[in-house]
C-alpha cells in the first residue's frame, strides 16, 4: 500500500470512530459541547495509538492488558464529560 493511500485509510477510520464515539456519547445523554468535542479526540486518539503500537510490535501487551490500559485511561474523562450539567 502506498504511504499516502495508507494516510487516507487511517483518516478515514479515525472520521469513522470520531463519529461513532461522538453519537454514542450523544445517545448516552452527554451534551454537544467543545468539552465532548475534546473527549472524543482522546478518546480515538489513545484507541489509535495504543492500536498502531500492538499492531507495529512496539507493544507486547495481551488484548485485555491492552483494554485495561485503555479504559483505566479513559473511563474518568468520560464519566466526567458525563457529569457535566
Amino acid at each position: 500500500m502506498h504511504r499516502e493511500t495508507g494516510r487516507a485509510v487511517t483518516a478515514h477510520g479515525e472520521q469513522v470512530l470520531q463519529a461513532a464515539v461522538r453519537d454514542e456519547l450523544l445517545a448516552r445523554g452527554v451534551r454537544a459541547s467543545t468539552s465532548l468535542d475534546l473527549v472524543v479526540t482522546c478518546v480515538v486518539g489513545a484507541f489509535l495509538a495504543l492500536l498502531v503500537k500492538w499492531v507495529d510490535g512496539e507493544i507486547s501487551a495481551t488484548a485485555a492488558e491492552l483494554e485495561a490500559a485503555f479504559r483505566a485511561t479513559v473511563v474518568p474523562g468520560v464519566r466526567a464529560l458525563a457529569a457535566q450539567p
